[in-house]
């Protein structure tokens, strides 16, 4: 079963539906990969264990791939190359796979119960009365965010394959239109 839209949000052509979507692509994926890579930069400050450090790298590590190929589907958005919008509806399933294993990564470090071990690194000696808590209990808003994070991001990149099939079937569409001869 195929799902093909001719219009973006019901109005606009789709070609303007996938530069807009690659911009918001761009922002929202630069703002999350600085913030995560701004956490890992923290590391040797704030330690966290080894399993949600890995975690850390996985989550940021995505969001950057997602800047990186929201500038691939610009680039074929502003040039109407085919090819280079299939290759980006393509990087686009792809990455939507690999969100949503670093969601699911990512989402069970937040959520999992922390052994006692991996608490005291956590505070790493500290008597803070903030380190202790978040070492003890995590950020419960950030844990309310991450998972709006990645419920926006699996919907946006769902929306975004959809839209990317779509124009490249338009594309496609166009040029048969002009290799067939019109006999009057």
């Amino acid at each position: 079963m195929r799902i093909r839209s001719d219009n973006f949000f019901f109005c606009l052509p789709v070609r303007l539906g996938v530069f807009i979507l690659t911009m918001f692509g761009m922002i929202g994926g630069v703002i999350v990969s600085a913030t995560g890579w701004l956490q890992v930069s923290q590391l040797s400050i704030h330690p966290l264990a080894r399993f949600d450090t890995t975690a850390l790298y996985f989550h940021t590590i995505v969001f950057t791939i997602i800047v990186a190929v929201a500038l691939f589907g610009l680039a074929g958005a502003i040039t109407k190359r085919r090819p280079l919008l299939t290759a980006y509806g393509y990087m686009l399933a792809a990455l939507l796979g690999i969100s949503i294993a670093s969601g699911c990564v990512t989402l069970f470090s937040l959520f999992r119960a922390k052994d006692m071990k991996e608490i005291s690194e956590c505070e790493n000696g500290s008597t803070d009365p903030l380190t202790v808590n978040v070492c003890q209990n995590g950020v419960a808003v950030f844990k309310g965010t991450a998972v709006g994070i990645y419920i926006v991001t699996w919907l946006y990149l769902s929306y975004a394959c959809i839209i990317v099939a779509s124009y490249v079937g338009q594309l496609r569409r166009r040029r048969r239109r002009r290799r067939i001869p019109r006999c009057w």
